[in-house]
């Protein structure tokens, strides 16, 4: 079976767990035989701080995404508050 590629695309400030959450619901698939590969990205490829000072390590720039099955936005109340500046 081919992979499915589920990016998740985060911002500084995103909820710790609205990207753990999904993350998890996609690797517990994954143990039941789906064949998803994740990835986190952010929009500069540098790691992000969450709500709660967690850091996350991204894999990847935004821009340097090419393809994906899926791609999961988790960063609402930071991108809608204040704009962000970030193109999607």
């Amino acid at each position: 079976m081919a992979s499915s590629d589920v990016v998740f695309l985060v911002f500084e400030g995103v909820k710790h767990l609205d990207v753990a959450g999904p993350a998890e619901v996609f690797t517990q698939a994954r143990r039941l035989g789906a064949a998803y590969q994740l990835r986190f990205a952010s929009p500069s490829g540098a790691e992000v701080t969450s709500s709660t000072g967690l850091r996350l390590a991204v894999d990847l720039a935004a821009s340097d995404v090419t393809s994906a099955g899926t791609v999961v936005i988790r960063a609402c109340q930071v991108f809608c508050v204040s704009g962000a500046g970030h193109r999607l």
